[in-house]
């Protein structure tokens, strides 16, 4: 009997200390809630300084005039696995995936020394949460301006390079026409040369709809989105734009003539 309360002693002892263990750590900053385990302390120091720094540029770039700050309790949340394989177990994200997020409950999942995530991943990442925070969950928003616009403020350096490489793909036919591009939902399934195209077209779309137009009129357009009016009535509204075939028309002689 006393052997048998020693052992479940020790088996709630085991339990509590392996639950402790998994616990999360916390640091805060004006906009961020940082999760971690066992990351190094540099690499959540960096998170920090370039979420934060990366919030402020995003919302400028894009001209959106918000209300509602992440402070206190809004504020977005990143967890930090303590390996690659403990953020796919945990997210069960595909393998090549070094970043996740969810944009409802505001939150991004990594892992230290992830590959491009200061450069790129991360600012990708915030582009989406603030980008539906602003925009809502109109069903009339499509995939291809969602991760055109994140894709826009990771990339706009490169800007030069990826438009010519559209031009290229152009001549050799094959890019997506605007209203297919459009119906397309969902990425996962394509291949790795059918979603660079996306990625590159939609890049190209919000490039020329912020370059052209200006970001004043681009978050016009989404604030009527948000509204909840369609594209082409959106369209319409910032760039009296009628409809995809002229946005087309429009994106097409702009960027390739």
């Amino acid at each position: 009997m006393k052997r048998k309360s020693i052992l479940i002693l020790l088996s709630i002892f085991l339990f509590g200390s392996f639950c402790f263990a998994q616990e999360w750590k916390v640091l805060r900053s004006i906009h961020f809630i940082i999760h971690y385990k066992e990351a190094p302390m540099r690499f959540l120091d960096k998170i920090r300084d370039y979420a934060e720094d990366y919030y402020r540029e995003i919302t400028e770039e894009l001209g959106f005039r918000r209300k509602k700050f992440w402070t206190w309790e809004n504020r977005a949340k990143i967890y930090v696995y303590d390996s690659h394989d403990d953020y796919l177990e945990a997210t069960g994200m595909a393998s090549w995936s070094s970043a996740s997020v969810d944009y409802h409950n505001k939150i991004i999942n990594t892992y230290p020394d992830a590959p491009e995530f200061f450069a790129n991943v991360l600012v990708h990442e915030l582009t989406h949460i603030i980008f539906r925070e602003y925009v809502g969950f109109n069903p009339s928003v499509p995939l291809w301006l969602e991760e055109g616009v994140a894709t826009f403020t990771e990339k706009k350096k490169n800007a030069g390079r990826i438009i010519a490489g559209l031009k290229a793909l152009d001549k050799n036919g094959v890019l997506f026409g605007l209203k297919e591009l459009t119906a397309m939902n969902n990425v996962l399934s394509f291949s790795q040369d059918k979603a660079n195209v996306f990625y590159a077209q939609s890049f190209g779309l919000v490039y020329f709809l912020v370059d052209k137009f200006g970001r004043d009129d681009f978050a016009d357009f989404c604030f009527s989105l948000r509204k909840g009016r369609s594209l082409e009535k959106s369209l319409y509204f910032a760039y009296n734009i009628r409809g995809l075939d002229e946005l087309e028309d429009e994106w097409r002689r702009n960027l390739f003539n």
